[in-house]
């Protein structure tokens, strides 16, 4: 039992990150109808240890997170590389969920609770720029007046007592890597929060829970005029854990990280459709692709695998889940 235990605390402490700005809403042309073997195939594209969690910027740059860095990937003579992009490292369990405001790109870090950011030039050097004091900064999207949304779960490390929760932060006016508030938005008491998404005034969280009838559920949070949090609502149960999810035109992608699936829902909450389970080792993120490097109908999926350093050939990758043609 102990050990059953464990297992599902590590399970849940997968992490996610998502954001609607750049690599979410924005990408509102193409909205899939499936994501099974039976209409696509899947490539392994890249090795990305710890892979965590992918983004495209509003340009259609792509970044993906691991356990040890911040990786942009480009396409060279045909092929595609990772470069590292982090100033120093994050130690080893990792650089979790991203979100874009303008010309920077933000991500959360697990391993110091901090935010970092980097402008996003040619060569991006993305560093620490604002404390968060969470011990599981998680789920990371940006909110209609250019304020984040961080996730703090699912789980707390260390001795402290789990805090399930929403953060807001605020930002300058005049520098975007200056922080001038932050402030506990929503407690998600009962839940084990994970991925954040936003569409418009709303946020879609995926979140874990021990007591029945399901193990995941999908949240949806209006943001009021005032900027205060609405009554959480669940949309769709299912049973598997769940890490970050994405919006994909008028419906969203989600992860089924225990299940080793992906699953297709609509922003009422119908599941539209669902891959095998085992079809994928441990996703944790999954987004529409963008032009240049990508078709917009093709998505991109970050296989984690353990989530604990490993260097099996289970995870530790980026793949391509492409439409058969």
């Amino acid at each position: 039992m102990k050990n059953a235990l464990l297992l599902l605390s590590l399970l849940m402490m997968t992490a996610c990150n998502d954001s609607s700005t750049g690599g979410g809403s924005a990408n509102t042309t193409f909205t899939p109808s499936c994501v099974t073997a039976q209409c696509r195939s899947k490539q392994r594209i890249l090795e990305i240890p710890g892979a965590e969690n992918v983004f495209f910027t509003d340009a259609g740059r792509l970044f993906v997170t691991g356990n040890a860095n911040i990786y942009e990937v480009v396409k060279e003579s045909g092929e595609f590389r990772a470069l590292p992009r982090s100033v120093g490292t994050a130690g080893g369990s990792g650089f979790g969920g991203m979100a874009q405001r303008g010309d920077t790109l933000y991500v959360n870090v697990f391993d110091d609770g901090g935010l970092w950011a980097a402008r996003l030039t040619e060569s991006p050097e993305f560093s620490l720029i604002h404390p968060l004091g969470l011990t599981m900064p998680n789920g990371l999207a940006a909110g209609p007046s250019g304020e984040l949304y961080v996730v703090n779960g699912p789980l707390e490390l260390g001795l402290t007592l789990p805090d399930p929760k929403v953060v807001r932060v605020r930002f300058s006016a005049s520098d975007a890597m200056q922080v001038v508030e932050q402030s506990d938005w929503l407690s998600l008491t009962g839940y084990q929060p994970n991925g954040i998404a936003s569409v418009g005034r709303s946020l879609f969280i995926t979140a874990s829970r021990l007591l029945p009838p399901a193990l995941g559920v999908l949240l949806r949070v209006d943001i009021a005029a005032d900027g205060s949090a609405g009554e959480p609502e669940e949309l769709f149960q299912f049973t598997s854990i769940p890490d970050d999810l994405s919006v994909a035109g008028d419906a969203l992608l989600l992860s089924f990280f225990s299940e080793g699936a992906v699953a297709l829902v609509s922003q009422d909450g119908d599941l539209l459709s669902r891959s095998e389970p085992l079809s994928f080792d441990s996703p944790s993120q999954l987004r529409l692709g963008r032009p240049p490097l990508f078709e917009p109908t093709d998505i991109l999926v970050s296989e984690k695998g353990l989530l604990i350093p490993n260097p099996l050939p289970y995870g530790n990758a980026l793949s391509l889940y492409r439409l058969i043609p």
